[in-house]
């Protein structure tokens, strides 16, 4: 969430949310919120819920995002309110209750599009179970739940099967840095994901980044506290691949290629 948000005569309460990342929401706020830049064809939702925050994670000191904004449904919602697309949807604002998100493939760069969010959208293509998750001949045959997460970089997974993923591609785990580094001039297979029966190809330039100093990263990171379960994290790498479009009406999600310019 960044400087798009514009602030009206906000009305405030104050309650205390905690957030395992960002810190605390001390007060809640109803306000109405402006999506697209100032040059752009702007989405105005009133009336929106959300916290505000006196006190934030050390996180946030030298990140330029200014906050997080949830697009999921009121039963992922800390405050149990409406979230604003939601709102958006029932008061006729967009044409259909779907948003698709498509991610650029920049690498660390700052002060440049990162991607868009298209609020209206539709796509008709659904989202079925994960049924195996592969990378060139290794492939681990197991259903899995799946969670698509715009908010993680990386594609998350429990610990023993990335590993074997980061085996297959020629990654190693560090305890240092608690990640998966891969040589710079590795020449990795393609990372298979398996939706129902059909098969979503992740290409290298997509699931390994430059992390500088001649370091490579090998974006996928094991879940060692095994609050995950069987469950992956479809983050950026997947995104970046595939726009991901969600259609809220019908609360189903459907994949599309990315073009990446």
């Amino acid at each position: 969430l960044n400087n798009f948000l514009q602030f009206g005569g906000a009305n405030e309460e104050q309650l205390i949310i905690p957030d395992c990342t960002f810190g605390l929401a001390d007060h809640i706020s109803s306000d109405f919120k402006t999506f697209g830049g100032a040059n752009e064809q702007q989405l105005i939702i009133p009336d929106c819920t959300f916290g505000l925050a006196d006190h934030i994670s050390s996180d946030f000191k030298t990140d330029p995002t200014e906050g997080v904004l949830g697009l999921a449904f009121e039963t992922l919602s800390a405050t149990k309110t409406t979230p604003p697309f939601l709102i958006a949807v029932q008061q006729g604002l967009v044409d259909q209750p779907v948003f698709t998100v498509w991610l650029a493939r920049r690498g660390s760069w700052y002060g440049v599009p990162g991607g868009v969010l298209t609020y209206g959208g539709l796509d008709t293509e659904n989202c079925g179970p994960i049924t195996s998750i592969g990378v060139g001949k290794f492939r681990i045959r197991k259903a899995f739940q799946a969670i698509s997460d715009t908010g993680t970089s990386f594609i998350g997974g429990p610990q023993a099967a990335t590993d074997k993923l980061a085996k297959a591609v020629g990654a190693r785990y560090s305890l240092e840095n608690e990640i998966y580094l891969i040589p710079c001039n590795a020449n990795p297979p393609t990372l298979n994901i398996y939706i129902g029966k059909r098969k979503y190809p992740i290409k290298p330039e997509n699931y390994i980044i430059d992390g500088g100093f001649n370091t490579c990263l090998f974006t996928v990171f094991p879940e060692m506290s095994g609050m995950l379960g069987r469950t992956w994290i479809l983050g950026d790498p997947f995104i970046r691949q595939y726009c991901n479009v969600h259609d809220m009406g019908k609360k189903r999600m459907g994949f599309a290629e990315s073009l990446q310019r």
